[in-house]
């Protein structure tokens, strides 16, 4: 039960919100023509700079949004031991400068990525990020406030197109995630798994509280559905469940004891190796945002001081410095800043 969820905050309406399909099309037409993971949880009840660090290292060194440089082991070193291709795209900001300039070298720009695409070069493992909402003005694609979500429809349109129209879409899985929640309520209370390290004190049992659900979807030709029946996964799978899936596949050695329990499942539980369908249905395009410039009027200062929350609400602590002070951290180690 998630009772008192109403009652531990401000931003009733909000947090009790949700988009409807006509509001994002591209994405709810996916979700039903290929595999919704339906209880794919974040790896840590906490903000996103933990969840993305978990992402790539299934444990994260801090619990809040500071931008200090990690020295974790991650997957992108586990593909390098193993000379498995690999690299980061990204559109705005490189969120790996948490590692200072480690991953500099297999670091390129979101154009790369669909270039790379479109002729068959992507390496073997890629991963993707929007265009952060560095200035809380509306103008980036990461569905984060105050950003359009038409915006990052299109985003989610374009990544998946340049894919599944490339030479290389019959042997492709496309993980759509999101860092965490954002702070909306869910009736399903997450549930407790292996902690990683110790830097989550909220510890049971040697186990930690995952974060609340995420709205997950895998398009591949090993997860496609029916539209008239929607495919769904309904087996447990956190961030660490991308690891288990590239350990899986190239035989690498977990990174902690998240990616080796079993408590979170592989995400390769969720695809179907039988019968891949390699046709790509004919998915309706995103709706042209209304307002095309940026939405400035909650822009406290040039350097859009705002006070958001982490979910869709007007209020709560501002993230705002965090991603300006990871831009500038990006620029001194030699990243280009979009």
């Amino acid at each position: 039960m998630m009772d008192g969820f109403l009652r531990a905050g401000s931003n009733d309406l909000f947090s009790i919100g949700y988009y409807e399909e006509k509001d994002i099309p591209f994405y709810a037409a996916l979700a039903r023509n290929y595999t919704t993971c339906d209880h794919y949880f974040a790896a840590i009840l906490g903000p996103t700079f933990p969840n993305r660090i978990f992402l790539y290292a299934g444990q994260t060194d801090r619990t809040d949004d500071s931008v200090a440089i990690s020295s974790l082991p991650t997957i992108l070193d586990r593909l390098a031991d193993a000379k498995v291709s690999h690299n980061y795209y990204y559109s705005n900001l490189p969120f790996v400068t948490l590692w200072a300039d480690q991953y500099l070298g297999i670091s390129k720009l979101y154009s790369d990525f669909l270039a790379q695409a479109s002729d068959g070069t992507l390496p073997a493992v890629s991963f993707i990020d929007p265009t952060y909402t560095v200035l809380d003005d509306g103008t980036g694609n990461d569905d984060h406030p105050h950003a359009d979500i038409r915006e990052g429809d299109r985003f989610l349109y374009d990544v998946f197109e340049a894919v599944a129209n490339g030479p290389a879409w019959s042997s492709t899985v496309l993980v759509v995630n999101f860092d965490e929640w954002g702070g909306f309520f869910d009736h399903v209370p997450p549930p407790r798994a292996e902690a990683a390290n110790a830097v989550d004190i909220d510890i049971i049992g040697g186990k930690t509280l995952l974060g609340f659900r995420l709205p997950v979807v895998i398009a591949s030709p090993f997860s496609r559905g029916d539209a008239q029946n929607p495919r769904i996964s309904s087996l447990v799978f956190d961030h660490t469940s991308v690891l288990k899936l590239i350990e899986w596949r190239w035989g690498l050695a977990p990174l902690t004891p998240r990616d080796a329990s079993g408590d979170i499942n592989n995400l390769a539980y969720a695809l179907n190796f039988n019968e891949p369908q390699t046709a790509v249905p004919g998915l309706p395009k995103p709706n042209t945002p209304a307002i095309p410039t940026p939405c400035l009027q909650n822009v406290g200062s040039v350097f859009g001081a705002v006070q958001v929350s982490s979910g869709a609400g007007p209020s709560g602590s501002s993230k705002t410095a965090r991603w300006k002070d990871l831009q500038t951290q990006a620029s001194k180690y030699g990243f280009k800043i979009g």
